[in-house]
């Protein structure tokens, strides 16, 4: 297995599950519904929903530079405003993230080792670095997750 195809398994694991440290961020997201995810039970805390957004603005953010641009993808916010918070919209947060994540993946097969280790447009890191840190980000705010969820639901 070449270096990329392993930094996509462990993408994924830390994504969608059997990640050894415990719950990937849809397993953190289980069962959370669009009323836990906006409260705040931690005043000076983003709640479940941000947290949310803020990993598909990321993601978004390695898509958007895995495609060649140079430049900063349009609108894009650390931690995005979240605007209406309706069931409907939470749903539609969680495919957001899950689609960004799958496209992040899918682009992600096109590259060689070579790729993986060049400078990313517009920035001095390597992919290798921006991805291995959005592997770390993510399983970081899972943990987040993961404790908040213990405290809305």
């Amino acid at each position: 297995m070449n270096e990329v195809d392993k930094l996509i398994n462990l993408m994924h694991r830390a994504f969608y599950g059997e990640a050894w440290h415990g719950p990937s961020v849809m397993e953190a997201l289980e069962g959370v519904t669009g009323k836990a995810a906006r409260e705040r039970p931690l005043s000076k805390a983003h709640n479940i929903w941000e947290i949310t957004a803020h990993l598909s603005s990321w993601e978004e953010y390695a898509l958007w530079k895995a495609a060649g641009n140079s430049d900063n993808p349009p609108d894009h916010k650390d931690w995005p405003e979240i605007g209406s918070t309706m069931e409907s919209d939470w749903k539609n947060q969680l495919i957001r993230v899950k689609r960004i994540h799958e496209d992040l993946e899918k682009a992600l097969r096109g590259f060689t080792d070579e790729d993986l280790h060049g400078i990313i447009p517009g920035r001095q890191d390597s992919f290798y670095v921006l991805l291995n840190g959005i592997l770390q980000h993510n399983l970081y705010h899972a943990g987040q997750i993961s404790l908040l969820k213990k405290a809305v639901l």
